[in-house]
């Protein structure tokens, strides 16, 4: 599903719905946030935001916090992941959650160019 370069503002939480989605690019919108729901979409395997003003994390969708699961859904959500790298650099204001920080594989976290009010 591709709906790159329009004004959508917002993602129905209906989006969870869609079983067999496997892309869904949604660059240059006007997204800040992303439904929870966008979790039950399992079989997602890209998700592109880029140019979106994302103030928020996306939800993690990961039972029990499975820290492979969580890494994979950051790579797609940033599409900057690499070995041991997340690259969370230039989002737009608003905070990263806590949670970013307790990733025991990742040694290196690329949180520059944000403007950041505070970390929660």
């Amino acid at each position: 599903l591709h709906l790159d370069d329009n004004k959508l503002t917002h993602v129905s939480s209906s989006v969870g719905n869609l079983r067999r989605l496997k892309v869904l690019h949604m660059r240059k919108n006007e997204l800040k946030s992303l439904p929870p729901e966008l979790c039950r979409a399992k079989r997602l395997m890209t998700l592109d935001l880029l140019g979106n003003p994302l103030n928020e994390m996306a939800p993690i969708c990961a039972p029990d916090h499975d820290i492979a699961a969580i890494l994979t859904y950051l790579r797609a959500i940033y599409k900057s992941f690499r070995t041991s790298t997340a690259n969370l650099s230039s989002l737009s204001p608003g905070s990263i959650p806590i949670q970013t920080f307790k990733f025991g594989h990742i040694h290196s976290l690329d949180i520059s160019s944000n403007q950041l009010e505070f970390l929660s």
